[in-house]
């Protein structure tokens, strides 16, 4: 892939992520009783300031993320990024914490409940190991976890995305959808999120966080 291909990949990706940010925006401006996820509407306004937390937290990240992808920021502005690596960084303690204590109350059976938490476990092991790897002056490693780190963080992208698909191109239930969705929103990208990092070897120019 060369340079340019890279730049429109990550073009895409904070498009993306802009889109849901915009549409999750409804979260802080609906009333307690009208939340848009009407099957857990009652959920929600009985754990409005945990999911409040978890939206902010997702959003900022699923917007910082892509900045630390940006060789030449990184070679440029050095300061700017390790200031947008700490808000990406604080932004997924306060997404996964409040997004574990979510994931009892998740839609569905307990599967879901149970993707959703290792997806929230996970999320804040990938983006630690990143930190203290970075703070050990191993960039390579750094530059792996981080990766990782945000392919769990666009989880709340392929989420939406696959569980619209599997419902109307694949003629599912919602339910179902949703269940399928839960798991394949951050199994599928850290699969890719691997490819990426094998694709990329060391020496090689490519993704950098």
């Amino acid at each position: 892939m060369s340079g340019r291909s890279r730049r429109y990949v990550l073009m895409l990706v904070f498009l993306s992520a802009l889109a849901v940010c915009a549409v999750s925006m409804r979260y802080f401006m609906a009333s307690a009783d009208a939340y848009p996820f009407e099957e857990q509407a009652a959920v929600y306004a009985a754990n409005r300031t945990a999911l409040l937390v978890h939206v902010a937290g997702g959003m900022l990240a699923l917007l910082a993320g892509p900045v630390q992808f940006l060789r030449g920021l990184r070679e440029r502005r050095p300061v700017l990024h390790r200031i947008n690596g700490w808000v990406y960084a604080l932004a997924v303690v306060s997404a996964s914490a409040s997004g574990l204590a979510l994931s009892g109350h998740a839609f569905g059976p307990p599967s879901n409940k149970a993707a959703f938490a290792m997806l929230a476990v996970l999320w804040f092991i990938a983006t630690a190991t990143g930190i203290r790897a970075v703070i050990a002056g191993d960039l390579l490693q750094h530059r792996r976890w981080m990766i990782r780190s945000y392919a769990l963080a666009f989880s709340g992208v392929t989420l939406r995305a696959e569980t619209l698909l599997l419902a109307v191109a694949a003629d599912m239930e919602f339910a179902a959808a949703y269940g399928i969705a839960a798991w394949l929103c951050w199994v599928g990208n850290l699969l890719v999120a691997e490819w990426l990092i094998l694709r990329w070897p060391p020496g090689r120019r490519g993704l950098h966080a």
